[in-house]
Order: structure tokens, then C-alpha cells, then sequence
């Protein structure tokens, strides 16, 4: 890295892969002005084509009395 009149130069094997202005206060955040050049913009996220979920009906379940089962195991018991 070289610094030169408020620029940043990096270099890599010789080469200057990435040149940045310098921000005159301490602690600011730079980007690269590329750096998200390959990044949807979030609004076109929001026009998704297919849904995030379905719903699905639940099958129909035969509502029966209790007393029904009752019976169904005292006579299983007395079968023994």
C-alpha cells in the first residue's frame, strides 16, 4: 500500500489493483465504487416471481366421540 495526497494505492505483485480517496475524517467507512456493482438493488429483491410458501388445505379428519375408543380398548382388554 502506498499513500499519496489523500490517495490509497494497493498494489499486488507490482500491479495497482485498487486506488481509494482518502476521507479527511478518522474512522469513516470507504467503499470501493465497485464493490457492489454485482448486487441486486434490495427493491427488485421485493418482485420475487414465485411465492415463499404455500398453503396447503389439511385433510379432512372424522370427528368421533371419545366414548367410541373406550369401548374399543376395554374390549382388546377383556380379549387377553
Amino acid at each position: 500500500m502506498r499513500e499519496r495526497q489523500m490517495q490509497l494505492r494497493v498494489f499486488s505483485k507490482g500491479s495497482l489493483i485498487a486506488q481509494l480517496h482518502k476521507r479527511p475524517r478518522s474512522q469513516e467507512m470507504v467503499q470501493h465504487p465497485t464493490q457492489f456493482s454485482k448486487v441486486s438493488p434490495t427493491g427488485s429483491l421485493r418482485k420475487t416471481e414465485q411465492p415463499l410458501g404455500h398453503q396447503v388445505t389439511p385433510p379432512s379428519v372424522e370427528i368421533r366421540n371419545l366414548a367410541e375408543y373406550d369401548q374399543l380398548f376395554s374390549q382388546e382388554a377383556t380379549t387377553r
